[in-house]
């Protein structure tokens, strides 16, 4: 944990300002900072790329940016990737890329996380 650090979004023009910051490795790890921090308003966040003042909060921020796993299976003639909300568009689509699948519908910006783009609505156009 970090206390009383400054964050900045992607476009420089949100500053967050939390009580408390942490970047947790695994469920585990959330799970415990979800009840240390019970009753506070807490907000995921992972590499900002969101230009509005949804993520901005004083209590407490989880950076999601260690959540990042890739786990590709196939299901039939179907290829799964099953991906943690702090990985970056950019990764997920390497890992697709060596199985020679891509996504569907792709933003502008790969640096956002998965669960960023699904959040935010980014919808590749």
């Amino acid at each position: 944990m970090v206390q009383s650090v400054q964050r900045r979004n992607f476009g420089r023009n949100q500053v967050l300002k939390p009580s408390a910051f942490y970047t947790p490795a695994d469920e585990q790890e959330i799970l415990q900072i979800l009840d240390r921090h019970r009753g506070q308003r807490i907000r995921a966040v992972g590499r900002l790329h969101s230009w509005s003042d949804a993520v901005l909060s004083d209590d407490v921020l989880l950076d999601l940016r260690r959540l990042n796993a890739v786990q590709l299976h196939s299901e039939g003639d179907q290829l799964v990737a099953e991906v943690g909300a702090g990985c970056q568009i950019k990764r997920l689509l390497k890992e697709l890329n060596r199985h020679d699948a891509t996504l569907q519908s792709l933003g502008l910006i790969t640096e956002q996380t998965i669960a960023g783009a699904i959040s935010t609505g980014t919808h590749g156009s």
